[in-house]
């Protein structure tokens, strides 16, 4: 995969290179950080949580953590730290610019740190709007209800049916988060699912190391 912000950079390189992208920039590299921590198992998906990662002190790098040092959760991300992460397709999106700008600590004498919709919504504003969030995930969820409250979003989104149309053609859900991503990508950083058609959207890379 071409990335625009080189994932072996160090963290404060990638924050700032990121910081000169344009917002569609910003949305299509993130997705694509995004594709490249799932195919790596770097992040589990879920139905479950939004975000969650765990970082276990029985490691002795999140050891230090109970001795008084926040543990970053994009090193995590990069398995530099022992730890894991959980997260529907809004969360892996919030992991990937976590990745990439090093926004996200579990504090000290913490194990592990949750986020919510809010949360989610709060940390990706001017990058991803609330309605690109709610469409990615009425794809991966397969409901276009569920998110309009606890989103703030007042009506339901028409394009949410089709989002939903879109993301039934996959049944794994590794591979529909992935899906939804590379639509993103592939619109060049736009968030919609007009049209789209599996066979449209680029299939699953190899596991590619990140």
């Amino acid at each position: 995969m071409d990335f625009l912000i080189d994932p072996q950079l160090p963290i404060a390189e990638r924050n700032a290179r990121f910081d000169t992208l344009t917002e569609d920039e910003k949305r299509a590299e993130v997705a694509r950080h995004a594709v490249a921590l799932l195919e790596s198992r770097r992040i589990t998906p879920s139905h479950a949580d939004y975000f969650y990662a765990h970082a276990p002190v029985s490691q002795a790098g999140a050891a230090q953590n109970e001795q008084g040092g926040a543990v970053a959760v994009y090193s995590i991300l990069e398995g530099k730290r022992p730890g894991v992460c959980h997260a529907c397709v809004m969360g892996s999106v919030f992991a990937a610019k976590t990745f990439l700008t090093d926004r996200l600590h579990i504090e000290a004498g913490e194990r592990e740190i949750a986020v919510g919709p809010k949360g989610i919504c709060a940390a990706l504003e001017g990058v991803f709007l609330n309605a690109d969030l709610f469409l990615m995930e009425a794809a991966y969820e397969l409901r276009s209800d569920r998110y309009s409250k606890s989103m703030e979003t007042l009506s339901i989104l028409p394009e949410g049916f089709t989002a939903v149309e879109f993301g039934r053609e996959y049944e794994d859900s590794r591979d529909r988060q992935i899906a939804i991503l590379k639509r993103v990508i592939a619109n060049g950083g736009k968030v919609d699912f007009t049209g789209a058609r599996k066979e449209d959207t680029p299939q699953t890379d190899s596991v590619v190391a990140v």
